[in-house]
């Protein structure tokens, strides 16, 4: 199977995979997101295996292209808009790569507030290990205090 070089490519060839595997009319007897779902691990797993989505192939520099970088939302777009294209609905082609966009933003701010918070419980437990120091120094000499007091008492006068 050559690999589509484009998205528009991807949908053809998606179809024409489907037509010959005779599951199309399985797949667009499924509700959008249904199909999608049923989809993921086997028709969507092709799309990103056999297609290239993992690596630099034409079709997923066409992605990165317009900020979609990740092959689970390659294969999720090629398969909506094939659905939707077949069920006479609106692609909404934009909105489909602004929702992977927003949510990589999402999970980048996320993963940043994580990794302050993990900073600052760092800068937190080194206050605590020093802390925890003082006391252990403090103890030590309380400890010597006591010997040194209980040697004296020991002491004849």
């Amino acid at each position: 199977m050559e690999i589509p070089k484009n998205i528009y490519e991807a949908v053809t060839a998606l179809k024409i995979l489907l037509e010959k595997a005779d599951q199309l009319n399985e797949f667009l007897e499924l509700e959008e997101n249904k199909a999608l779902a049923n989809s993921h691990h086997s028709l969507g797993r092709i799309l990103r295996n056999e297609w290239g989505l993992w690596s630099d192939s034409d079709l997923a520099k066409s992605f990165n292209e317009i900020g979609v970088y990740h092959a689970d939302d390659m294969s999720s777009i090629i398969i909506r808009s094939l659905h939707r294209i077949l069920t006479k609905k609106e692609v909404k082609f934009k909105e489909q790569v602004r929702i992977f966009q927003k949510y990589w933003k999402n999970m980048k701010k996320r993963e940043e507030e994580l990794a302050k918070e993990e900073e600052e419980l760092a800068k937190e437990e080194e206050k605590l290990a020093k802390v925890e120091e003082e006391l252990a120094k403090g103890e030590e000499e309380l400890a010597k205090e006591e010997e040194e007091l209980a040697k004296e008492e020991d002491l004849p006068t």
